[in-house]
């Protein structure tokens, strides 16, 4: 059986692949299976149940009762990898970032494959340390060996913080194999949703965020991604969701994160501010709240304010280049594109391979008519991540592009399709004029 399995999740399926076709090759295999021994087949156990208090000290982390999980667990074993990983999660959650590593350290090395080294993993991996790497390709090793459900949900989450392109389609593969094993597992149908909103695959993302919350309507995690894959789409929605998170938990801090960044963009900064000082009252050391609080300094001119808080995120992730392209983001939104270039290319410097700070500087270089290094820019991200349309569609509509006629005239460079430039080139040009003569380009 354990061979099967494995030759089952080494099958490589397409990213359209439907999941009723994913399923009716699932039932077949399953339907073979059956026709094993039994002594075989019970092989394969259903895990044990949470303790009591374990199990309450994971619905508090759900409901952000973060100060509560100590005493909820203060009668288990604290050597116990899960106990320290959710002892560790409710510190990560306030911010104590050097207290759950030193909780965890210990304990991951004597279990290197546990949820204990899954956390202190993602911690330093969000913290940009360089054993980050090292103990989640541990963690992930488990993908190959494990016919358990949370014990391949671990290695897929191990495998989508790596973050190659054959480790995402890896993550696919195991996450899909663990919610075969734990349909019923509401955790593991949100990370598996996660997984397909970080690969632009908002539709399937969907679907998983639905399943988890049929199994558990209140699983505020599932509930939050919910208002990420609505955001571009439906952004009263997606407010709905982010406000239904908070709540479930109030002190949520990634939902107040997006309710920021949606009041930014309908010019409500002072509402924005406010969220953000909740956030960090929270987790004072939460990089995403600070970062977004460095852009708006940014925007409003404010730069000793955005020096300061920058040289505070970077006091706790040294190589956080996130704090720079999110600046560069909020700054291209106000049409500020060269400086938008410069903000990026400082993320960069910081996190040199960061396959999104590439894709935007790539798309704030081309507002700038910079089109060589654009392309550079955006090719260099694609290689990191093909998942992203933006790019694509970008290096596409580049590509189209070379084959366009081109026009220059004093300050302006016009391309037109070759068909169409004999007839519209002279009416482009004067209603170009015409613009500038009017609404005349004013310094900064």
């Amino acid at each position: 059986m354990l061979s099967g399995l494995r030759r089952l999740r080494a099958m490589r399926w397409p990213a359209s692949q439907s999941r009723g076709f994913y399923a009716l090759v699932l039932s077949l295999v399953l339907v073979l299976l059956a026709l094993i021994p039994v002594g075989i087949a019970q092989s394969s156990k259903r895990p044990a149940p949470l303790p009591p208090g374990l199990q309450s000290a994971s619905r508090a982390l759900i409901e952000g009762r973060y100060d509560e999980v100590p005493a909820l667990v203060e009668k288990l074993d604290q050597q116990d990898p899960n106990v320290a990983a959710v002892r560790a999660r409710a510190l990560i959650a306030r911010g104590r970032y050097q207290e759950a590593e030193a909780l965890l350290r210990p304990i991951a090395g004597r279990a290197p494959t546990s949820d204990a080294a899954l956390e202190l993993g993602l911690l330093l991996d969000m913290l940009g340390h360089a054993d980050a790497p090292a103990l989640l390709t541990r963690v992930a090793s488990m993908a190959m060996r494990s016919t358990d459900a949370q014990e391949l949900g671990r290695a897929a989450r191990a495998l989508r913080a790596l973050g190659t392109v054959q480790d995402i389609k890896d993550a696919h593969d195991t996450y899909r194999d663990a919610v075969s094993l734990a349909p019923k597992d509401a955790a593991l149908n949100t990370a598996w949703g996660e997984l397909f909103l970080s690969t632009y695959n908002n539709p399937e993302a969907f679907k998983s965020f639905e399943d988890a919350l049929a199994i558990d309507p209140k699983y505020g995690p599932a509930v939050l991604n919910m208002a990420f894959t609505l955001a571009d789409e439906d952004p009263p929605k997606a407010n709905a969701a982010a406000l239904k998170a908070l709540e479930i938990n109030p002190s949520d801090v990634r939902a107040q994160v997006f309710l920021a960044d949606q009041a930014v963009d309908n010019g409500k900064r002072d509402e924005a501010r406010k969220l953000l000082e909740k956030a960090l009252e929270i987790n004072p050391s939460s990089l995403d709240a600070h970062s977004l609080v460095a852009a708006l300094d940014y925007v409003e001119d404010k730069i000793p304010d955005f020096e300061a808080r920058v040289a505070k995120v970077l006091a706790i992730a040294p190589n956080h280049g996130e704090v720079y392209r999110v600046a560069g983001d909020l700054t291209a939104r106000g049409y500020r594109f060269e400086e938008a270039v410069t903000l990026v290319r400082q993320a960069l410097k910081l996190s040199p391979g960061d396959g999104r700070s590439l894709g935007e500087l790539g798309t704030h270089l081309l507002r700038t008519g910079d089109e060589p290094a654009a392309r550079q820019a955006l090719e260099a991200s694609f290689k990191i991540d093909p998942y992203n349309i933006v790019t694509l569609n970008l290096l596409t509509m580049m590509d189209s592009l070379d084959k366009f006629a081109v026009f220059e005239d004093k300050d302006f460079v016009i391309k037109m399709h070759q068909d169409e430039a004999p007839v519209m080139q002279d009416y482009v040009l004067s209603l170009a004029h015409r613009a500038i003569e009017r609404e005349p380009v004013k310094p900064r």
